[in-house]
């Protein structure tokens, strides 16, 4: 196995790890939330799982490498985290029972480097 191969088998079983971890707090928070619960702590799992875990595992079964630069790797990566932190948050919050216009921030902060992200790969500079 090639080194390149060898961190996309990193990566992927980084994102399931991630996946289930999400998965896994998420139940257990809403265990003791008194059977009150909330779309983005149930769904927050799917941000790792369709967003990392299954495009890497595609990218990896069909032996193509990853499109993104080195840094357009590290935005993905970070977009992804910070779209799955601001859905535990806002969970939280709706399961605590407050509101906040702030939680915006984790999306707009999310989608930007997931965008500058790709971008990186349709204008990949001079490595």
């Amino acid at each position: 196995m090639t080194l390149t191969r060898k961190k996309q088998l990193q990566v992927i079983i980084l994102y399931a790890a991630a996946t289930v971890f999400v998965l896994t707090f998420g139940l257990v928070y809403e265990a003791f939330g008194f059977g009150v619960t909330s779309p983005f702590m149930h769904l927050a799992f799917l941000i790792p799982l369709l967003a990392g875990f299954l495009p890497c595992l595609v990218l990896f079964l069909a032996k193509k490498h990853n499109p993104l630069t080195e840094a357009g790797s590290v935005l993905y990566r970070l977009g992804i985290a910070t779209l799955t932190v601001g859905s535990l948050f806002q969970g939280a919050l709706d399961i605590y029972g407050t509101k906040t216009p702030l939680t915006a921030v984790y999306a707009a902060a999310g989608g930007v480097t997931l965008i500058l992200s790709l971008l990186s790969a349709l204008f990949p500079g001079r490595s």
